[in-house]
């Protein structure tokens, strides 16, 4: 596009110390901190039962990024697409708070379902340096 970037742009340009490469750093983690903060919202008052701390999902390396958390295009299904940051391979284990019914994992436009074997709240994976995975997740309703 001939006419791409024209006019006015506002950026953030941010420095980070720290020891070691970039990896030991996690500056893909603290990135996604700038570039995405957490937003804050108040809502009313709960008064049932609720822990102390919660997370939809989590992952259990640091060289694994969960990058999205969605509805799925064509279904009630969640799609999770994360991505390994640090060009390394190995296992990663992806927990969720509640127990998902099934998990399959499908391509980028969300077809070509593969299933995954869950166990109890767990999902394991083998990640490849700089792969792309994305997950379709089901709840029953």
């Amino acid at each position: 596009d001939p006419h791409a970037d024209e006019g006015k742009h506002e950026f953030i340009y941010s420095l980070y110390p720290h020891a070691g490469d970039w990896r030991d750093g996690e500056t893909v983690q603290r990135a996604y901190e700038l570039n995405c903060p957490i937003i804050a919202v108040t809502s009313e008052p709960y008064y049932g039962k609720l822990p102390k701390s919660a997370s939809f999902c989590r992952i259990d390396t640091n060289h694994v990024i969960i990058d999205t958390i969605k509805k799925a295009e064509d279904s009630d299904h969640i799609i999770i697409r994360l991505y390994e940051a640090y060009g390394q391979r190995g296992k990663a284990t992806l927990t969720f708070d509640y127990a998902p019914n099934k998990i399959s994992e499908c391509n980028l436009m969300e077809e070509d379902e593969k299933p995954l074997n869950v166990y109890g709240n767990s999902v394991s994976l083998n990640i490849k340096p700089y792969e792309i995975i994305t997950l379709k997740v089901k709840y029953d309703s």
